[in-house]
C-alpha cells in the first residue's frame, strides 16, 4: 500500500500481485489514516501496459502528471494520476483510472461525431433533391426516345459488310414482246412474229391498215422492198435536195393544225415543170421520215397551195393532178396511219373531175382523206379551209397570202 497526498485528505493506492492492474482504489478520513510519511518517489519505475478496449482509447501521459516506477517489477509503470482541487483553498487528490476516463471521452467523441449539424443534414437533402431531379429528367428523356422510335418504326440493325463472292448485277427482267399482249390483234401478231426486229409502232400501223395478217405481212414486205429502192432514204433526201428552195415548209415551220396534226405547208405555184412529179412526192416522203420516223406515232395534214406568185414559175393547175395522184399512192402503202388529209386548193372545176378520175384506184379511206377546194368568189374556199386550219397553222412568211384565213 503506498500513501499519497497531505492534509485532512488523501489516497491510498494498494497495488496487487506484480503491479499490472490496479485493483482497489479507497477513501480515507483523517481520523482512520494512518500517519504516515510519504514515500520517496522511485526515479524509475516500470510504466505498466494499459489494457486495449474496443470503447476506450489509449490515454496519453502529460508531462505534469507524476509518474511511479517499480525497480523490483520490470516493464510495470503507472501514471497519469490527477490531483483535483476539492475546495478554493486546498485541492483534493482523486485517482481515478485513466483508461476509464479515456474511455469517456472516446464515446462522448463518437456520440459527438455521429451526430450531424443541421447544415450538413440541408446539404444532403439538397444532393438528394438534386439526384431526384436527374433521375426524372433521365425518365423524360428516355420517354421521348421511345416515342420517337415508335413514330419511326423499327429500325434495322445495320448488317456488317462481309466481304463475300462478287454479286453480278441483275439483268434486267424481259419484257414480253408487244405482238403478245392482251389486246393485239392477229395482225400484229402475224407482222411481230414475222418482223421481230423492227419498230413497234411502224408494225401497229400496218397492222391497223390491214385486218387480214397475210394481208398485212406481203404489204410490209412490199414497204421494205420500196426501202431498198425508190424509198431509199439516201434517195429520199437527195429529193428533197433538188426541188425549188420554198417549195415545202422547213422542219422548223412546221405547225399545228386545230385537230392537232402536223401540217406540211406546200407551194404549188414553185414546182418547176422540169422535174418530175415522182421526185416532189419523194421529197415529201424524205420530210414524213424527218417529221415522224418510223419509230414515232403522229399524224400529217399536206396543205397544197395552188394560187401563183411573183417571180414563181407559176405552172398551171393540171401539173397538180399528178402530184396528189402520187401522193395517194405512195403515203397510204409506205405511211399507212400517218396521213391524216390532203387539201388542195383552189382548183378549176375541170381539174378537180380529172383528179377524182385519177383517184379512182385508189382505196375509199384514202380519197376520204383528199379535200379538192373549188375556187370561187363566194367565198368558200376560207370556209373549208376554217374547218381544218388557222393562221397561225401555216408558216410565217405566208400569213399575209391567208389574211382571210
Amino acid at each position: 500500500a503506498l500513501t499519497c497526498g497531505s492534509g485532512s485528505k488523501g489516497f491510498e493506492l494498494t497495488f496487487l500481485g506484480d503491479g499490472a492492474d490496479i485493483d482497489h482504489v479507497r477513501r480515507h478520513s483523517p481520523s482512520s489514516a494512518r500517519q504516515s510519511s510519504p514515500l520517496p518517489v522511485p526515479a524509475k519505475w516500470p510504466r505498466p501496459p494499459i489494457p486495449s478496449s474496443p470503447l476506450r482509447s489509449p490515454v496519453s501521459a502529460s508531462p505534469s502528471s507524476p509518474t511511479f516506477s517499480n525497480s523490483k517489477n520490470s516493464g510495470v509503470t503507472f501514471s497519469n494520476l490527477r490531483v483535483l482541487g476539492a475546495g478554493p483553498d486546498k485541492p483534493s487528490l482523486h485517482a481515478d483510472a485513466r483508461s476509464e476516463a479515456g474511455s469517456s471521452k472516446s464515446t462522448s467523441l463518437s456520440l459527438k461525431s455521429e451526430a450531424k449539424s443541421p447544415k450538413s443534414l440541408k446539404s444532403e437533402a439538397k444532393s438528394e433533391a438534386k439526384s431526384l431531379k436527374s433521375l426524372k429528367s433521365e425518365a423524360k428523356s428516355e420517354a421521348k426516345s421511345e416515342a420517337k422510335s415508335l413514330k419511326s418504326g423499327p429500325k434495322t440493325p445495320k448488317t456488317p459488310k462481309t466481304a463475300g463472292p462478287k454479286l453480278e448485277p441483275k439483268q434486267p427482267e424481259k419484257l414480253e414482246p408487244w405482238w403478245l399482249l392482251p389486246g393485239a390483234s392477229e395482225s400484229a401478231r402475224a407482222l411481230g412474229e414475222a418482223f421481230p426486229e423492227r419498230p413497234a409502232a411502224e408494225m401497229r400501223r400496218f397492222a391497223a391498215r390491214w385486218e387480214q395478217p397475210k394481208e398485212a405481212v406481203n404489204n410490209y414486205k412490199r414497204h421494205l422492198e420500196w426501202r431498198q429502192d425508190q424509198g431509199n432514204p439516201a434517195e429520199l433526201f437527195q429529193a428533197l435536195g433538188s426541188i425549188p428552195e420554198g417549195w415545202i415548209s422547213n422542219l422548223d415551220d412546221v405547225r399545228f393544225a386545230k385537230d392537232g396534226s402536223r401540217v406540211l405547208y406546200v407551194q404549188g405555184a414553185r414546182m418547176e415543170s422540169r422535174i418530175a412529179a415522182d421526185t416532189y412526192v419523194k421529197a415529201i416522203c424524205g420530210v414524213i421520215e424527218e417529221v415522224v420516223p418510223p419509230e414515232s406515232d403522229g399524224l400529217l395534214t399536206i396543205v397544197i397551195d395552188t394560187r401563183a406568185g411573183e417571180g414563181w414559175p407559176n405552172p398551171s393547175a393540171w401539173d397538180s393532178a399528178p402530184l396528189v395522184r402520187g401522193l395517194a399512192r405512195a403515203l397510204p402503202s409506205n405511211y399507212p396511219g400517218i396521213l391524216n388529209r390532203i387539201i388542195v386548193y383552189p382548183l378549176p372545176p375541170a381539174v378537180i373531175s380529172m383528179t377524182n378520175c385519177l383517184l379512182r384506184l385508189a382505196d375509199a379511206k384514202t380519197r376520204a382523206k383528199i379535200f379538192l377546194i373549188a375556187q370561187d368568189s363566194k367565198g368558200d374556199v376560207w370556209k373549208t379551209l376554217r374547218q381544218h386550219l388557222t393562221k397561225e397553222s401555216l408558216p410565217e412568211h405566208c400569213w399575209a397570202m391567208h389574211q382571210d384565213l
